[in-house]
C-alpha cells in the first residue's frame, strides 16, 4: 500500500529487499516527467525516434514493431516499465516456451524489452532495469553455422537450374539471382534493396546500402557484369532488381526479401540439397572461397565481406582435415619456417661510412 493505492510486487526473501524495491519504485516515479512514470508505449516511442534519427531501414523498423506487439500481449502498452521486474520477465520466457515458440524468437522479444529499458535509462526516465547484475539471463540460442558449397557444387547447381530453364524460360532469371548472390556475396536484404541506379554494369560497381544509411561500393567481376545487365533489364516499374507487387514501400522491401528466400529454398528442395539456411548459404560460400585466395591479406578479405569486426570474417575459415595435416607436416619438416628463418635485411638509410680498419698495435 502506498499513497492509498495497492501495488503488487515480486516475492521478496527479506524485509530489506522489499524496502529496496519500494524505494526504487518511488524514485522511478520522482524521476519521471510530470509525475507520470514511463510506460512500455512511451519507451517504444523513444526508440522510434532514435530509429528515425539513425535512418534505420523500414524492414528493420517493422521487425521491431512485430516484436513489440508480442510484448504487448503479455503486458498492456500502458504498463509502467518499473513494474516489470526479473520475475515477470522470467515468467514471460517460460510461458513463451510452453507455447512452443522457438528460442530465437524469444531471444528477439526479450532483447527488445531489454533495449526499451536501455532507451529509458539513456533518456533519464528510469533508474534500474531487471537486466542489471545478471538478474535476467537472455535465452540461450544454439547458433548453427551456415553451410557452404564449394565452387564446383555451385557450378553444378547453376547448370541444373539453367538446364531446367530450357523448359521454363522464367527460371533463367532465378538462375541469375542465385549466381549474382554467389559472385557478389550480397546479403538477402541488400539485394532486395538494390535499384537500377545502384548498379553500373559498365564500370562494374554496385552501391550497397546496409541496415542504416551506410553506402558501400562493391566491385564486380567481368562475369558478373553480364548478369547485372540482365537483372537490370528485368527490373520492376519501381526500379528494383527484385520485382514486387506490394504497393506499400515499407512492406515491399520485406516482400522482395521473402521472394529471394523462397526462390532459393524451392531450388534447394528440388535439387535435394541438405543445407542449413537458404540465401545466406550463397554469401557463406562466397566468403569461404574468398578467404582461400592465395596471398589475400586478411584485412582485404574482411573488406570484401563488408564485416565490421575480424571475428565475423573468421567464421568463414573452414579448415579441412587434409589442410590441418599439411600444416602439421610443414611444422614437423621445418618448411613452415623456411621463409622466416632469415630476417629480411633492413633498408639502408642514406650513405653509411665504411668502417675503419683496426690498428694491429691497438690494445
Amino acid at each position: 500500500m502506498r499513497n492509498g493505492s495497492l501495488f503488487t510486487s515480486p516475492s521478496m526473501t527479506t524485509p530489506e529487499d522489499a524496502a529496496a524495491w519500494v524505494e526504487r519504485f518511488q524514485r522511478a516515479d520522482e524521476m519521471a516527467e510530470g509525475g507520470a512514470p514511463l510506460s512500455l508505449d512511451g519507451a517504444m516511442e523513444l526508440l522510434r525516434r532514435e530509429q528515425a534519427a539513425n535512418g534505420v531501414r523500414p524492414a528493420s523498423v517493422d521487425f521491431t514493431e512485430q516484436k513489440f506487439a508480442k510484448l504487448c500481449v503479455a503486458w498492456a502498452s500502458t504498463t509502467y516499465l518499473h513494474r516489470i521486474g526479473a520475475p515477470q520477465v522470467q515468467t514471460y520466457m517460460a510461458k513463451r516456451r510452453e507455447q512452443g515458440v522457438a528460442g530465437q524468437t524469444i531471444h528477439h522479444e526479450v532483447a527488445l524489452l531489454k533495449r526499451l529499458f536501455v532507451v529509458a535509462r539513456r533518456n533519464r526516465r528510469l533508474l534500474a532495469s531487471p537486466f542489471d547484475d545478471g538478474a535476467v539471463r537472455m535465452p540461450k540460442v544454439r547458433n548453427k553455422r551456415y553451410d557452404h558449397m564449394t565452387r564446383e557444387q555451385i557450378e553444378t547447381v547453376l547448370q541444373r537450374i539453367r538446364t531446367a530453364a530450357e523448359r521454363e524460360p522464367a527460371w533463367a532469371w532465378q538462375a541469375d539471382v542465385v549466381e549474382f548472390l554467389f559472385l557478389t556475396g550480397l546479403r538477402r536484404a541488400e539485394l532486395a534493396r538494390l535499384r537500377v541506379d545502384d548498379v553500373d554494369p559498365f564500370k562494374g560497381t554496385v552501391a550497397v546500402r546496409a541496415k542504416v544509411d551506410d553506402l558501400q561500393v562493391l566491385h564486380l567481376a567481368e562475369r558478373t557484369k553480364a548478369i547485372a545487365s540482365r537483372l537490370i533489364a528485368a527490373a520492376d516499374k519501381t526500379g528494383h532488381l527484385i520485382p514486387s507487387d506490394v504497393a506499400d514501400p515499407r512492406k515491399a522491401e520485406h516482400a522482395r526479401a521473402n521472394t529471394i528466400t523462397h526462390l532459393i529454398a524451392r531450388w534447394k528442395d528440388r535439387l535435394g540439397l541438405k543445407l542449413h539456411g537458404a540465401a545466406h548459404v550463397l554469401r557463406h560460400s562466397f566468403g569461404t572461397e574468398l578467404v582461400k585466395v592465395p596471398g589475400l591479406p586478411f584485412a582485404l578479405a574482411q573488406r570484401g565481406m563488408r564485416h565490421r569486426t575480424p571475428a565475423m570474417t573468421m567464421r568463414y575459415f573452414h579448415e579441412s582435415a587434409d589442410e590441418m595435416r599439411a600444416v602439421a607436416e610443414a611444422v614437423a619438416s621445418g618448411e613452415a619456417f623456411a621463409t622466416s628463418a632469415t630476417p629480411p635485411a633492413k633498408a639502408a638509410k642514406g650513405k653509411r661510412r665504411a668502417p675503419r680498419a683496426k690498428d694491429a698495435n691497438a690494445g
